[in-house]
Parts: C-alpha cells; sequence; structure tokens
C-alpha cells in the first residue's frame, strides 16, 4: 500500500468531489458534517478519522481506498454523468456510492481471503467487442458465445447473477429513488465490473430484475472500452443507440436461446411451421424467467411470430417466477437488519471470513453496516453460527459444511 501525505488525501478528496459534480456546502451536507470541515479536510487532510470515514462514504469509497491512493470515484462518476437529465443526480448519486462502496468492501474482503479473480481469468477475457452488422444477429451470437463458456448451451439459467458470479462480476440491489433507473454498470481501470439493480423499478418483478442483469452482462462484457474506466446508468425506455439494442437482444437471447424455444414448443405439442399460441407464450415466460412482454418480442425476433400477433399479446401477466436472482428483496428477520446493498453476496462472504476466523465480530458488523446495539446475533443464529469467548464464531451443523465450501 502506498503511504501517502495528508496534502494528497485532501487532494484526492477535492478530485472525487468534484468529479461527483458537488460543492463542498452539497458533499457536507450528505456527509453529514459541518462545511468547515470539508474545507479544512480538502485544505490540509487533517481532520478527524470520522469524518474521513463519512466524506469518503458519501462518495462512494471506504477509507483503505483514500490511503491507497484508489481512484474509487471514477467509473461510478461517469455512470452518473451518463444518465438522463430528467433524472434528480442528488438520488442517483446516493444510490451509486451506496453501491460502490459495498463493492469496494465485497471486492477489498475477497482479495483478503484469497478467493480467485474470476475476471481477470475468465470475464475479461471475453470482450470488448464493437457492434457489427446486424445488432440482433450479433446479440444472438455473443449469448451463445457466453452460455458456452459457462458449459450451458440451452437449458434455463437458474441464476443470472451466479452465471454472472463465475465471470467475476459483482452484483448488488438497491432503490434509487426513481422507478424508471432499471440499473446501471461500472468497471473502474483494472477492477472487476459491479452491476446494482433496482428493486423499485418495473414493479419489483424477478422477471425484470433477471433482465436487467441479464442486459448489463453484456454491457460489462463487451461495451467497455479497452483501457480507462466505464460507467453507465440504465434508464426505461432509453433503448435507442446500437450498444443497447445489442444488450436488450443479448439478454433475451442469454436467457431463451432460439435452438431452447423451439425445443420447448416441438416438446409442448407445437408442430413445425405453427405459430405458438398464447398459452405456450405465457409456458415459455415461466419456463425461461423471462417476462411475458419481453418473451413475445423475443419471438418475433426468433421467427416465430409477426410483429401484429406479438402486439396482440404482450400485454399478458407475466406468470409468478420464484430464484435466487432476487434473495435480498425477500429478507428473513435479520437479514432486514442489514442495507438493501450489503446483503447477498457481501453477507455471504462476511460470513465465511467469520467462520474462518479471518476477522472479527466487530470487523464483519462493519462490513455489514450493523451497530453494537442492534440485534445482530440473530443473524447468526439464524445461520446456525455461535460465538465463542473471543467473540468468533464456531460452525455447526450442514450450514457449517455449506460455509466452508
Amino acid at each position: 500500500m502506498k503511504t501517502n501525505s495528508a496534502k494528497q488525501i485532501a487532494t484526492r478528496l477535492a478530485t472525487a468531489r468534484k468529479a461527483w459534480d458537488l460543492t463542498q456546502q452539497q458533499l457536507a451536507q450528505r456527509a453529514g458534517v459541518p462545511h468547515s470541515e470539508v474545507r479544512i479536510a480538502e485544505r490540509t487532510g487533517r481532520v478527524e478519522v470520522s469524518t474521513l470515514v463519512s466524506l469518503v462514504g458519501t462518495l462512494g469509497g471506504v477509507l483503505d481506498d483514500l490511503f491507497s491512493g484508489a481512484t474509487f470515484w471514477e467509473a461510478p462518476a461517469i455512470a452518473l454523468k451518463s444518465a438522463s437529465h430528467e433524472e434528480d443526480p442528488a438520488t442517483l448519486m446516493q444510490g451509486l456510492a451506496k453501491v460502490s462502496t459495498a463493492a469496494r468492501d465485497y471486492h477489498a474482503l475477497s482479495r483478503f481471503l484469497e478467493l480467485p479473480d474470476w475476471w481477470a481469468q475468465r470475464g475479461a477475457a471475453l470482450g470488448p467487442l464493437n457492434v457489427e452488422g446486424s445488432v440482433v444477429a450479433q446479440a444472438e451470437v455473443l449469448a451463445g458465445r457466453v452460455r458456452k463458456e459457462l458449459g450451458n448451451p440451452l437449458n434455463p439459467i437458474p441464476s443470472v447473477r451466479a452465471d454472472m458470479a463465475r465471470f467475476g462480476i459483482a452484483t448488488f440491489f438497491t432503490q434509487f429513488a426513481s422507478e424508471s433507473v432499471d440499473g446501471a454498470t461500472w468497471i473502474a481501470a483494472k477492477a472487476p465490473p459491479c452491476v446494482v439493480v433496482n428493486a423499485r423499478a418495473r414493479g419489483g418483478l424477478v422477471t425484470a430484475a433477471r433482465m436487467t442483469f441479464a442486459h448489463e452482462l453484456c454491457h460489462a462484457l463487451f461495451d467497455r472500452p479497452p483501457k480507462g474506466d466505464y460507467g453507465h446508468v440504465e434508464v426505461k425506455g432509453a433503448r435507442g443507440s446500437d450498444l443497447e439494442k445489442r444488450a436488450n437482444a443479448f439478454a433475451a437471447y442469454f436467457l431463451a436461446p432460439r435452438l431452447a424455444v423451439r425445443r420447448f414448443l416441438g416438446e409442448s405439442g407445437l408442430g413445425a411451421g405453427t405459430p405458438p399460441t398464447q398459452q405456450h407464450l405465457l409456458s415459455l415466460s415461466l419456463y425461461f424467467g423471462m417476462g411475458v412482454e419481453a418473451m413475445a418480442h423475443h419471438l418475433v425476433n426468433c421467427d416465430f411470430w409477426s410483429e401484429a400477433t406479438m402486439l396482440r399479446n404482450k400485454v399478458q401477466r407475466a406468470p409468478p417466477f420464484a430464484s435466487m436472482d432476487d434473495r435480498e428483496l425477500r429478507t428473513t428477520g435479520s437479514d432486514g437488519l442489514i442495507a438493501l446493498e450489503r446483503r447477498g453476496s457481501l453477507l455471504d462472504i462476511a460470513n465465511i471470513a467469520l467462520a474462518q476466523k479471518r476477522i472479527t465480530t466487530g470487523r464483519w458488523r462493519e462490513l455489514l453496516g450493523l451497530s453494537a446495539t442492534s440485534n445482530w446475533r440473530l443473524i447468526l443464529e439464524e445461520r446456525d453460527i455461535v460465538l465463542d469467548d473471543e467473540h468468533y464464531v464456531i460452525p455447526r451443523g450442514e450450514h457449517a459444511a455449506n460455509v466452508s465450501a
């Protein structure tokens, strides 16, 4: 880790604030510190550690980033600036910064535990790739390539997020204030990508979340620049560019390959050349975990339906679909104690570190944003984990084996 002087820390804070297009007063308000403390921090770098924690957290990083010299703010700030001018930048930044901070904790803990860097080993090798020829045709080829890499050419995808993790892409939920924001992707130079989906978007449907995660998978693999930082905010209805069209078509072909759709329809008794019915549409939606409207459009791209048939049928309600892709939104009593951005993957990896006695319960609580006075022990109890006298954990039973794996 680099040694940074107070002046370097001050410069880094000011640079991060300006990248987010914030004034000192705005940063002070969002961080909950006096304006004078921001001025001192940016002039001298000599303020209380608690003040630095608040400032750097508001800007999307953690304290270690500030001392190590990491440019933690650049990629999410780029994502913010890509958003529609109709979106409120203050509330959008707040959501991005919360997830960015959680992502930094997740990646730092992964390195500390010496877990495999799947992005360097697998994900980064697949792209980027420019749009070429027919956007939809290229999307189908790319989706097939990704599925081949996963060893699953045709079967339904049980969890999009689990497959994204196999490429080293970290995924999160948050609640952006605007329901029109579907999600975002950002990639800091030489770092794994982060993808976040808005829990408030599209009625909170798991099929919509899966489609958004798959859409962002395309951005993370194929649309990032060869060098430097990348960020993009996904806004509902913004599908005009070739990159957006490719990502949208990729998501559909990733979830439901053409040959898999044909196989399903054939096994359902539909003869060759006979167009699918409305009932087939609903069955396909449930089988592949896609929304009805998305599947209706997909049937057009796969040459099973005409545009006219699609328009008559796309308004059907999507059947319920159960998936681990939205597990953070279906909380147990204890998970509800943890901020949405820190459930799921970060909670899992923090539990592993605690179970292996690599971190203390204090650091575990810190990673999950839990205070010492909260009912944090309930989380461990529900996972059949007990504390020893030194405040580490002793896994027991079947759950212990699962955690160790």
